[in-house]
Formats: structure tokens, sequence, C-alpha cells
């Protein structure tokens, strides 16, 4: 399981993002969305915690990067990109646009 935190004050986007993730939920290629739980830190502040399948492969920058610089394969390639492309349609699909803020 993993584990996203931002204290409660900056919680809107992420409750969004469950109450989208609930709306896509069960489908292959997008990450689950097991709840939510607000806790108490030792310094009094209370976070908003949303809890989501691991994704244990790690990123695809990840993959790329521990390849100790070695080409993905063309299977791999294509592999990655009709997943994330099946994932991404069904978003649209859904009305949704995937955005990522790094």
């Amino acid at each position: 399981m993993a584990v996203k935190s931002v204290e409660i004050s900056d919680s809107c986007t992420l409750q969004k993002e469950r109450e989208i993730l609930r709306e896509l939920e069960q489908r292959p290629y997008i990450l689950r969305c097991y709840g939510e739980e607000f806790t108490d830190e030792k310094n009094g502040d209370m976070v908003y915690n949303l809890l989501l399948e691991y994704a244990s492969g790690g990123t695809l920058a990840e993959v790329v990067k521990n390849s100790n610089n070695a080409a993905l394969s063309e299977l791999e390639i294509r592999r990655y990109t009709k997943s994330i492309l099946r994932g991404l349609n069904y978003i649209h699909e859904n009305g949704y646009v995937h955005l990522v803020l790094i």
C-alpha cells in the first residue's frame, strides 16, 4: 500500500483525487484507492492520508533510470506505451484529463 499525506489545510486537491479515483476504480490501468484516514501528528497538526494501491514496479522514469543506461527493448516500450495509452483513454472517456504536477 502507498500513502499520500498532506496537512488537512492543504488537502483539497488530494480529496478531489480520491473522488475521481472512486469513479474510475476497478480498471486494470488505474491504481486503486483503498480509502482515506486522518491522523494527528505529534506537533498537533491534522494530516489527511490517501491510501492507494502500491505500484511495485515504480514509475516509468525509475524503470529507465534503473536500467543502467541499457535501452529498453522494443517489446518493453510497446508494453509500457500500450498500458499508458489505455489508462489515459479510459480517463478521457470519463471526462477527465490527467495532469502530473512535478
